[in-house]
């Protein structure tokens, strides 16, 4: 399974001044009127974050858990540098999204009789949704799969057994 993106959570342990930090950083969005977080994505970090009034800071765009906490360190210095105190806490995972290929076509509307949990509904959405322990596994026609919603690295094994099981059941 090739891992696309990893999303992962932490806190600056600073209350923060959108309306300062929207005066300093370039490439953001903030309308509170809309959404309460800073919307950011700086240009050569090359990952989005959000970043919320209490401190709480969520990145997207990572493929590996050590790149994340590297992008998220650099978005807590330039935080540092406005003149706040940060301390960033603990980096936690929150959503790991993966691609795989079983490597040959899929009658989805066989699998989805096959399985208990699954739906396909090629009028809404042309793959057939399973969920399976807080797992969502979207299944395409041509052999893909998007994985969505494995929480730790270490539950990557549990889930390419389910990617066998599902390929098994065809």
């Amino acid at each position: 399974m090739n891992i696309t993106n990893i999303v992962v959570k932490s806190s600056l342990n600073v209350d923060l001044n959108m309306r300062y930090i929207m005066m300093h950083i370039k490439d953001a969005k903030y309308d509170p009127s809309k959404f309460s977080a800073i919307c950011w994505k700086h240009r050569s970090i090359q990952s989005s974050c959000l970043l919320f009034r209490n401190g709480k800071i969520l990145l997207q765009g990572a493929k590996t858990y050590q790149q994340a906490r590297l992008r998220m360190r650099r978005y807590a210095r330039i935080i540092q540098r406005l003149g706040y105190n940060v301390a960033l806490s603990a980096i936690e995972i929150v959503t790991i999204t993966g691609l795989s290929d079983i490597g040959f076509p899929v009658d989805l509307n066989v699998m989805c009789s096959a399985l208990p949990n699954a739906s396909y509904e090629p009028e809404l959405f042309n793959a057939m949704v399973y969920k399976k322990d807080n797992v969502s596994y979207s299944v395409f026609s041509s052999g893909k799969i998007v994985v969505a919603g494995v929480r730790h690295m270490s539950l990557i094994n549990d889930v390419m057994e389910v990617l066998l099981e599902l390929s098994l059941t065809i």
